[in-house]
This record gives structure tokens, C-alpha cells and sequence, in this order.
């Protein structure tokens, strides 16, 4: 299959999109910041700002820097920060 020069990477090899949640209306096990930030409907650099406050905390943090996120846990800690701030 052919793909689209914007789905292509540097050397012409495939460049994954986002990946697919395994149920739908479900998200995958751990998020990018920029896919955690869709499915919470906030920018990326507002998420990343959070974790960096400390509102919010990865839940792994590779080795590159780049945070990945649990969504249900992420939804926890901004309800128990509202219920705080309440």
C-alpha cells in the first residue's frame, strides 16, 4: 500500500499515527501528552505545563524526557485537585 507523503518519515519509512484505542470510545493503556491532552480537551503545552507545576504527575517518564500518561489516573488526580481546590 502506497501512503501519503505526509505519513511518510525522513528516510520514506511509515511514521505511526496515533494509535488506536483496543475498544472503541476506550484510550490505549498509556498516552503520548499530546494524545492525553485530546481526550482531556486541552492543549499538550497545558498538560505539560501541569506535570511540570506539579498539578499532575506521568505516570512514566522515559528516558528521553517524554512523559506518558494513564488517562483514568490522570482524571483522578485533576477530580481530587478540583475537590481540594473546592
Amino acid at each position: 500500500m502506497r501512503r501519503a507523503p505526509s505519513e511518510l518519515g525522513k528516510y520514506g519509512q511509515a511514521v505511526p499515527t496515533d494509535p488506536k484505542p483496543s475498544e472503541p470510545g476506550k484510550p490505549p493503556r498509556l498516552l503520548t501528552t499530546a494524545q492525553a491532552a485530546r481526550w482531556l480537551g486541552v492543549s499538550a503545552s497545558t498538560l505539560a505545563r501541569y506535570a511540570d507545576k506539579g498539578i499532575v504527575t506521568p505516570t512514566l517518564i522515559l528516558p528521553s524526557g517524554h512523559r506518558r500518561w494513564d488517562l483514568d489516573e490522570l482524571r483522578r488526580q485533576l477530580a481530587e485537585r478540583r475537590e481540594r481546590d473546592d
